[in-house]
């Protein structure tokens, strides 16, 4: 029997789920995912209403919404300082949900959980993510045309590599809580990501977005999933010209980007580069070969 696979999956304890039992539609009455939420919550206990929200910025309404389950059973009437601002957060978390479920597809379970759209994962809950639903990654696809010599072209792709991976990826990013699911805030959070992870400061608000859907990551769960906008623009420039650089954020000893390098677009190279990424960078690649 196949079971779903999950990239990257070594934090989490999933229940393996049939390839044939994985979409929503098909009855599965004996599946019991793993609940992430309850074990991770139930690990810190220093705040008396919500422990689970000891994970993150207490002080942020917001953040407890995050960690509300639906039915807001962690409410406490208490500390009403709390719960007006988290009851505040809580409707607009709602409200942000049924908006985006029209727009990318998803229904809700009976206790008014958003579902993957992609079918069951193993594991419920929000995980190691902090937004019920969709959580939106803009993904900066920078190409660089090389006019040679004689005329003909050559394509990099500007690439980096965080902490121990070994695939090639494009500058990416969560969105901030202020950057909505609009393509001018995904294009502004493109050129955010590629400055702060690469020091090319480039403007992306005349990209083109080629993508956008849900992407596999390990950290996706039943209600809580990875979608990724990517934003392409090309610079062209003459051989031996090089696209200015300037230190960025995640750059440097200590921080996340270890690694960063313009990569020649050919059959051997592509190689390298994350399968999420490289399907994202397809229709790319069919654009340069067509124009040339």
């Amino acid at each position: 029997m196949k079971f779903r696979e999950h990239k990257s999956d070594k934090n989490y304890p999933r229940v393996k789920v049939p390839l044939e039992k994985v979409p929503w539609s098909v009855d599965y009455l004996e599946y019991k995912p793993v609940d992430l939420y309850s074990n991770r919550h139930l690990q810190n206990t220093k705040d008396p209403i919500m422990p689970e929200a000891n994970i993150t910025n207490p002080k942020n309404p917001h953040r407890y919404a995050d960690m509300l389950d639906i039915e807001g059973r962690f409410l406490d009437s208490k500390k009403q300082e709390y719960v007006d601002k988290i009851s505040l957060a809580y409707k607009r978390m709602w409200d942000r949900l049924h908006r985006l479920a029209d727009k990318y597809g998803f229904s809700f379970d009976q206790e008014g959980r958003p579902l993957n759209p992609t079918g069951r994962t193993g594991i419920k809950g929000l995980g190691l993510l902090w937004d019920w639903g969709p959580i939106f990654v803009s993904e900066a696809i920078l190409v660089k045309e090389e006019i040679q010599d004689d005329g003909t072209k050559k394509y990099f792709i500007r690439v980096i590599r965080k902490n121990d991976e070994t695939e090639w990826k494009f500058p990416a990013g969560a969105r901030e809580r202020d950057e909505n699911d609009i393509d001018e805030d995904a294009k502004l959070a493109a050129q955010r990501e590629l400055f702060e992870e690469t020091g090319n400061n480039i403007d992306f608000s005349d990209s083109e977005i080629i993508f956008d859907g849900v992407t596999e990551s390990g950290r996706n769960t039943d209600n809580s999933w990875m979608v990724s906008t990517a934003c392409y623009k090309k610079v062209i420039v003459r051989k031996g010209e090089e696209i200015p650089e300037i230190v960025g954020g995640d750059e440097g000893e200590g921080k996340e980007v270890v690694a960063k390098t313009w990569l020649e677009i050919n059959d051997e190279n592509l190689k390298l580069i994350s399968k999420n990424h490289l399907k994202m960078l397809e229709p790319v690649i069919f654009a340069l070969k067509t124009s040339q």
